[in-house]
């Protein structure tokens, strides 16, 4: 995972919302940047320090965030997403199993 240590500067955190960029600055002691229209307040937080630091109580808001420089160039969120496949033995009761696929289908439809 790929860690951010920007002392001076600082690094920005964009939530979804305006709404939980305001919680992220509560939680977290961050400046809850303007937006364009005046009086206005944007999805983006300016957090000081180490974000590791506030790792905990951003995603205790919300996972869904993206992470800036102090200069507001994207930084890399080092998460990975893998798949696997694999195979599965048939169970002895082949009636049970067509049962479940039956309701899976059901529940679905």
């Amino acid at each position: 995972m790929t860690t951010m240590v920007c002392v001076d500067a600082g690094v920005i955190v964009e939530a979804r919302t305006a709404k939980e960029a305001a919680r992220i600055a509560a939680v977290t002691g961050g400046a809850h940047l303007p937006a364009k229209e005046p009086g206005k307040l944007s999805r983006r937080v300016r957090l000081t320090g180490d974000f590791e630091a506030h790792r905990a109580a951003v995603e205790a808001v919300t996972v869904l965030f993206g992470l800036f420089t102090h200069d507001g160039v994207q930084a890399p969120s080092g998460w990975t997403v893998t798949g696997a496949r694999f195979e599965v033995q048939w169970p002895q009761e082949p009636p049970r199993v067509r049962s479940h696929f039956g309701a899976r289908r059901y529940a679905h439809n």
